[in-house]
């Protein structure tokens, strides 16, 4: 990994990988980490290095869980490992709203949706109020590292 070793010229890096539990890296361990396992804590790991560590580099196949804590702030930076060609993920890219709505008028918020590896999936979006359902649209991706960013996603 070109990056770790030029960054290893200029500075004490330690590397750690984060899956089940976090654990210390060698370099040479590097290229025999697979994707897979069990969730990662990620705030755990914070806890556990910010007071050794003024930054850390996490590996992981994205499989983490994430609680903010603003008691402890450790600069990271997190490499997703695993094959590219496996990877399957949907997520919630952003999500627009009008600062202000007014009951029994239209409010649109639009929904940029990103997913990967999952080519002509037809799914459905749903914007709840807690337990009730205000709208409903059926997405649909046509490339394996397909965006859908409708304006008209969701309408109130």
């Amino acid at each position: 990994m070109p990056l770790v070793k030029s960054l290893t010229e200029r500075f004490n890096v330690k590397l750690y990988g984060l899956g089940e539990s976090l654990r210390s890296l060698e370099m040479e361990d590097l290229a025999r980490l697979k994707a897979g396992g069990k969730e990662g804590d990620v705030a755990e790991a914070i806890d556990r290095l910010a007071d050794q560590h003024s930054m850390a580099v996490l590996f992981s196949d994205g499989n983490l869980k994430w609680r903010d804590d603003a008691s402890k702030r450790l600069p990271l930076i997190a490499v997703p490992l695993g094959d590219p060609k496996g990877y399957k993920d949907i997520l919630i890219k952003a999500v627009r709203a009008p600062v202000m709505a007014f009951r029994g008028r239209e409010a649109v918020i639009d929904v940029t949706v990103k997913g990967y590896g999952y080519k002509g999936l037809s799914f459905p979006v749903h914007l709840k109020d807690g337990s009730k359902l205000i709208t409903a649209k059926n997405v649909s991706f046509n490339d394996p590292s397909a965006e859908v960013d409708d304006p008209s996603l969701l309408h109130t």
